[in-house]
């Protein structure tokens, strides 16, 4: 089994991604509200045993006593969460974390997994989902 997450592949999550946002009609952040600890299947947007790969999304702790809405990717087995994207309204920020087998431009390289995949992360000023998909369809590029 392949554990190292190839540029072809995380464009293709990253396209799944803003596939999911075009289905759910998410334009601004309270659009996620209605699917809120709900894990849905990447292939189809179904909601997800849990059992396979899945999108999650969460409200989780984040800086200063602050709460970010989560989106995960994650695939079950040893690839663990491959693309991860944050948004903290309280703080005025977006976050994407990503797995791949190299650095992504514009992203900091700030660490690797014990498969060589590089832990990339990028923060963007404020929560605009518009900006979040364009990093989204730079990814696929």
């Amino acid at each position: 089994m392949n554990n190292l997450v190839s540029r072809q592949y995380l464009a293709l999550i990253a396209s799944r991604f803003l596939d999911f946002l075009d289905f759910k009609n998410v334009k601004k952040v309270s659009d996620f509200n209605t699917c809120l600890n709900n894990k849905y299947s990447i292939n189809n947007f179904s909601i997800n045993d849990g059992l396979s790969n899945y999108l999650i999304i969460q409200i989780t702790p984040s800086n200063k006593r602050t709460q970010a809405l989560t989106m995960d990717y994650i695939e079950n087995g040893s690839k663990g969460i491959v693309l991860s994207i944050k948004i903290n309204s309280a703080l005025n920020y977006s976050k994407i974390n990503l797995k791949c087998d190299s650095s992504v431009k514009s992203y900091e390289t700030y660490s690797a997994d014990i498969f060589g995949n590089k832990i990339n992360i990028k923060t963007l000023k404020g929560t605009n989902i518009l900006n979040l998909k364009d990093e989204l369809e730079q990814l696929i590029t």
